[in-house]
């Protein structure tokens, strides 16, 4: 019995160890698993040992106890942070007026709304986002919104749907461009 779980403890910690790094949620409950794999067979080990010298034989369930209490920790942390990505909950690291103030930074931006943002696993981060424009100008549409991608890409959005719009005279909301295009050189834009 010892033995195997001597053997259960190195191929688990192995694999546990490749692991501990990992960052995505999926990595970490798949760490979680294999460390609480390897405290299990820590608690054999160490159990057979103790009962073979002291022949004292609860030393097994309160090693189980443990493990099941770090078990049950664990999971719901993990369970937590797994609901928030499912319900899409704000990004812990994301910060909302931060990215507002860069992205109104650039040239012809006039305003951002609609900006909203979530996590598909925890450290991807997926934005959609309405810019206001004073252009309807292609050329500086097509650069307007690739200095946001930019922008955003260094500020830790890996996603980005960008949607442009320019605000009418007199309206409080603005006005969506539609984009008509046969091939990229006869690209026009219109309001």
């Amino acid at each position: 019995m010892m033995a195997l779980a001597v053997f259960g403890v190195v191929m688990n910690g192995a694999a546990a160890w490749m692991l501990h790094r990992g960052s995505s949620l999926n990595e970490r409950g798949a760490y979680l698993h294999l460390l609480e794999d390897v405290l299990g067979w820590a608690a054999v080990l160490v159990g057979a040992v103790a009962m073979y010298f002291t022949g004292w034989a609860v030393i097994d369930p309160l090693l189980s106890m443990a493990i099941s209490v770090f078990i049950a920790v664990n999971a719901l942390r993990t369970l937590r942070a797994g609901t928030g990505i499912l319900m899409q909950r704000l990004p812990e690291h994301f910060d909302a007026e931060g990215i507002r103030k860069t992205l109104t930074a650039l040239p012809h931006v006039r305003d951002v709304h609609d900006q909203h943002a979530w996590s598909l696993d925890g450290n991807y981060v997926v934005l959609t986002v309405h810019l206001v424009v004073d252009t309807t100008d292609a050329d500086l549409l097509r650069s307007v919104k690739e200095q946001a991608r930019h922008a955003l890409h260094h500020q830790g959005v890996q996603h980005a749907t960008i949607e442009i719009g320019t605000a009418r005279r007199g309206l409080r909301t603005p006005a969506p461009l539609a984009w008509i295009c046969a091939s990229p050189s006869s690209a026009r834009w219109r309001t």
